[in-house]
């Protein structure tokens, strides 16, 4: 199983909510890590757009696929069918500013939001367990 670390913009986290957390997509230049994911794999939402909150994790359902049906701010064309594995009520969301000390990903902790750039990264099991315990102890 691999763990990846997804970064949506707050109003494409809306409306990824409003879809039950069913489908998750990227942009063509994201091909290549797509391919690598598989069912199965856990994806940690993390909503970038001066939030800087993790409000779950997601789990992935299919293989990808391509569609440009219309549905966040972009066609965001390469897409995975996912399911809710933990969310996390509003009020709950884990805040990256008390978390990012504690991850190993995140080198140089001064320039934490840097690591918050990419649309979807792989993180290792380490850094994976740290979140999904915070997450659990956060419910």
């Amino acid at each position: 199983m691999k763990y990846w670390l997804y970064v949506l913009r707050k109003e494409n986290f809306e409306i990824t909510s409003e879809n039950k957390f069913s489908l998750i997509g990227f942009p063509e230049r994201k091909l290549k890590i797509a391919k690598e994911m598989d069912v199965g794999d856990k994806i940690v939402l993390y909503i970038a757009s001066g939030v800087s909150k993790i409000p779950g994790i997601v789990e992935i359902k299919s293989d990808y696929y391509e569609s440009r049906e219309w549905i966040w701010d972009d066609t965001f064309p390469i897409r995975l069918k996912t399911k809710p594995y933990i969310i996390l009520k509003k009020d709950k969301f884990l805040d990256m500013r008390k978390l990012k000390d504690k991850l190993h990903f995140i080198k140089y902790k001064e320039a934490w939001r840097t690591y918050f750039m990419q649309a979807i990264k792989k993180i290792d099991d380490k850094d994976y367990k740290i979140i999904e315990q915070q997450i659990l102890k956060s419910k």
